[in-house]
Formats: structure tokens, sequence, C-alpha cells
């Protein structure tokens, strides 16, 4: 009987959970495409499609779970913000995963990083109803790491592509040892 009653309210649920898992993967899609498009065609590595929708569509699952997953005690609920906390912090082990410094001392994937810190956050935007909030942050994302191609002759973007021009092209055909 208890199993029916558990499956009942999920059932009562279970098409505004839907609709949030949906628009996660596409707001993490949209930053993904991105990247795809920036950087695996220009350096051919780097977190992609597949990498953004997870993170957003993982990060609505632990909102969803917190959400409607652990119901009220008596003692007056259950604070969903402990789930979203964790989810920060395992985001946050993810993303120094893809941080590299270079032997020239370059740093690398600092982009990466905090666009995926961000897919986060917008999953659980979306995991906690918030779809509109989630989609525009998604597109704001989206033109942020665009920037640079949108506005190619603003002055403060023409002096970081000047310094990026200076670094020494590395040799395909060598090898590390």
């Amino acid at each position: 009987m208890e199993l029916l009653q558990e499956l009942s309210r999920e059932a009562n649920v279970l098409g505004p959970m839907i609709l949030r898992l949906l628009i996660a993967f596409l707001a993490g899609a949209i930053i993904g495409v991105e990247r795809e498009l920036h950087v695996r065609v220009e350096h051919g590595k780097g977190a992609g499609f597949r990498t953004y929708s997870l993170v957003t569509f993982g990060s609505c699952l632990y909102a969803l779970a917190s959400i409607y997953g652990f119901p009220a005690t008596t003692q007056g609920g259950v604070d969903p913000g402990r789930v979203a906390a964790q989810v920060v912090t395992g985001i946050g082990f993810l993303g120094a995963g893809t941080i590299l410094k270079e032997p020239s001392g370059m740093v690398r994937g600092l982009t990466t990083a905090a666009s995926l810190w961000v897919a986060a956050s917008i999953g659980l935007l979306i995991g906690s109803g918030l779809y509109v909030t989630g989609l525009l942050a998604s597109i704001l994302v989206y033109f942020i790491l665009r920037v640079y191609e949108l506005f190619p002759n603003f002055p403060l973007f023409r002096r970081f592509e000047h310094a990026r021009s200076e670094e020494p092209e590395k040799d395909p055909h060598s090898r590390k040892e």
C-alpha cells in the first residue's frame, strides 16, 4: 500500500519534473553547442555538447530529488538547499580537473571550468522550477562565450587578441618526452 502512495505522489508531479528535465537538457545543449563550435573546432578538445548537457541535466536531477524526493518531516521540513550546496562542491572538483598549467606558464581551461560551474547552476534553477530564468541564463552564457566574435572591433577585445597572437606557436609534430 505504501508503494502505491509513493507512486501516486510521484505521478502528481511527473509532468513538471519531465518538463524541467527537458528544459535543463536544452539549456545545457545551448552552451554545449557553443563550446563544440568554438573549443572543439579550434583546439580539438574540451567539454562540449554532451558534457554541458549532462551537467545541467544532472544538477536538475539533484534539484528534483532534493525538492520532491525528501518529504517534509514532522520537525518542519527538509532543507532542499543542502543538496544544491553539494552540487556546487562536486562541480568545483569537475571544474578543477579542466584547468591545466602548461610548461610555458600559460593556464588553460578556466573558461571551461567557469562555464561548467554556471551550467550546474542553470540545471539547479530549472530543477527548482525557474524555467525562464534558466533558459535566459543559458542564452546569456552563450552570448558571453561568443562576445569576441560578435564584437571583433571592440578595442578591449583587440588588445586581448593581440596578447594571444604573441603566444609561441607549438609545432604539431613535436613530441613530449
